[in-house]
């Protein structure tokens, strides 16, 4: 409802005195679907080509903007910060954008932007162009390269505090610093003869002192001296010192009751953010890198050169080849093989997918995540074993979906196909036993479905392997013939008793013929009854002789 949107948009005073030019809201297509900014134009407009909707739409991460004029004249200079919203699901279904507007006095400005008597004065860049500053006239200035080169070092990264000459040619003591997370600089600027000033005052009164005060000035010269510049000093030193990130950070106490107090609590402020911010990503790296390590699964990961970033305790145990001894290495091979040669991570980190079939012949693509392969054979000695060892690699991308990194697990399960080869070899051993009786013989599940007949069960019906495994006894006679017969498999089931009698059964040549049925249940490793087994004998003849 976009008459009930503006109406909320015009109530969100508490919060105006920041974004003073209004609101808007803007759709998941990049068009307008309120405002509040009093340019009814606006509503319809499609937004999409604007930083700020493009990236909070990609990432659904809030964002501040650079500065940018405004579509509509007079093209005001703002700065956007833009909140996704979302619905109970979690679904993004709009923007709420906040504009601020550059040059006045609110918030930002009348904060920063006062010029003070000794001609300290304060700014907010963005790369080369003015957002704040005490001349609203230089708002949305952009400072030429080579002009002003703390600016230049500035946007290059650079925090600190620097001697230059500025773009207009005044010599300045001005100290850089980024502020949080956006790609904004707080500039702060004081005259160079200003700074020093004090001193000069001092050094110039030195001279009228008679000899006799000489020692007693110079002492009280070192004094005053070392009052006036020791804040600058700590400051500009602290900022140097932990600015290389080399030492932990701690806050500098500066109680001077002047600008470099307050621009000693702002880089406070700034720095605890940054602090807070380590902090959080040190925690998140030890949550992973505890979940790896301790994995119950055999575990390592690569990076994009090849080299071990993790080898986790399973994989230690597994292998009998310590972490310590592995990480930072590129042996990953060395436990598995007697000379160099790629796991399937490293083909998964090199994308030679389609070289596995040169390494591993059991071998195949993974089912749930693109790009991975999975592989499983036999090795000699494997931590002083021979083991079954199945294999899974899979890619970690980044937000541009470049493999940075590439996990493998390993699983031994030498056991497992211990078991599925003695199995194959026992039902082969089955089928061989049941091939050389020479009655028809079969076994079926407790439903009546076939599971297995020897060759004499399938030349009596006359049908072949494929038309009886997976079939009931329906499938081969008549209801009529089948019926006395489906009755006992039911019996057998029910009672768990075996059965002996006489019926008649259709040959697959349509004959007739009377046979002497046997049948009996087999169960389960639980005990279940799980099917029945039986085996019949062709007494026609004999009953004709009888």
């Amino acid at each position: 409802d976009q008459d009930k949107l503006e109406q909320a948009l015009t109530h969100l005073s508490p919060i105006n005195m920041i974004f003073d030019a209004g609101f808007i809201v803007i759709g998941t297509d990049g068009h307008v679907i309120a405002e509040n900014m009093g340019y009814e134009e606006l509503v319809g407009m499609d937004l999409n080509q604007r930083d700020y909707v493009r990236e909070t739409l990609r990432t659904g991460k809030p964002y501040i903007s650079g500065p940018f004029r405004m579509i509509i004249p007079p093209h005001t200079p703002l700065i956007a910060v833009v909140t996704p919203i979302r619905d109970n699901s979690d679904k993004i279904i709009c923007l709420l954008a906040g504009y601020h507007t550059l040059g006045n006095d609110q918030f930002l400005t009348s904060i920063l932007v006062e010029e003070h008597e000794n001609g300290v004065y304060f700014g907010i860049l963005y790369d080369h162009t003015i957002l704040m500053h005490s001349d609203k006239t230089r708002v949305m200035e952009t400072i030429p390269e080579l002009k002003n080169r703390g600016i230049d070092l500035a946007a290059k990264g650079f925090e600190g505090t620097l001697d230059i000459v500025n773009s207009r040619g005044e010599r300045l003591l001005s100290s850089f610093k980024r502020i949080g997370n956006t790609d904004w600089i707080l500039a702060a600027n004081i005259p160079y003869d200003e700074a020093f000033k004090p001193l000069n005052k001092l050094a110039y009164n030195s001279i009228a002192i008679s000899a006799l005060g000489v020692m007693l000035s110079l002492l009280v010269i070192w004094y005053v001296t070392r009052q006036l510049t020791r804040p600058i000093t700590l400051l500009k030193g602290h900022i140097d010192t932990f600015s290389s990130e080399m030492q932990e950070w701690k806050p500098i106490e500066l109680r001077t009751g002047d600008e470099i107090e307050k621009l000693a609590n702002a880089f406070n402020s700034l720095m605890q953010e940054v602090q807070d911010t380590k902090q959080q990503l040190g925690e998140e790296r030890d949550f992973f890198s505890g979940i790896i390590q301790n994995s119950a699964a055999p575990m390592l990961v690569i990076d994009r050169n090849h080299r071990l970033v993790f080898w986790n305790n399973a994989m230690t145990v597994l292998t009998g080849k310590s972490s310590p001894e592995m990480i930072g290495t590129d042996l990953q091979w060395t436990p598995f093989y007697p000379s160099k040669r790629p796991l399937i991570a490293d083909l998964v980190l090199d994308r030679e997918l389609d070289r596995i079939q040169y390494y591993y012949s059991t071998h195949s693509s993974s089912k749930y995540i693109e790009g991975s392969l999975q592989a499983e054979g036999w090795y000699d000695d494997i931590g002083g074993k021979r083991r079954y060892i199945y294999f899974e690699a899979a890619p970690v991308r980044n937000s541009s979906n470049e493999i940075i990194a590439v996990v493998e697990t390993i699983e031994d399960i030498t056991e497992r196909k211990l078991a599925q080869e003695a199995s194959a070899n026992y039902s082969l051993f089955l089928k061989e036993i049941m091939g050389a009786i020479p009655d028809p013989v079969y076994y079926k599940d407790s439903k009546g479905v076939y599971l297995g007949c020897n060759e004499a069960f399938y030349e009596f019906f006359g049908k072949t392997e494929d038309e009886i495994i997976g079939r009931t006894l329906l499938d081969i006679m008549p209801e009529d013939y089948s019926k006395q017969s489906l009755l006992q498999d039911r019996s057998v089931v029910e009672s768990g008793s075996s059965v002996r009698y006489e019926t008649e059964l259709m040959r697959g040549d349509g004959l007739i013929r009377s046979a002497l049925v046997s049948k009996a249940p087999f169960s389960n490793s639980d005990g279940t009854i799980a099917g029945v087994v039986g085996t019949f004998i062709d007494v026609t003849e004999r009953r004709t002789v009888e």
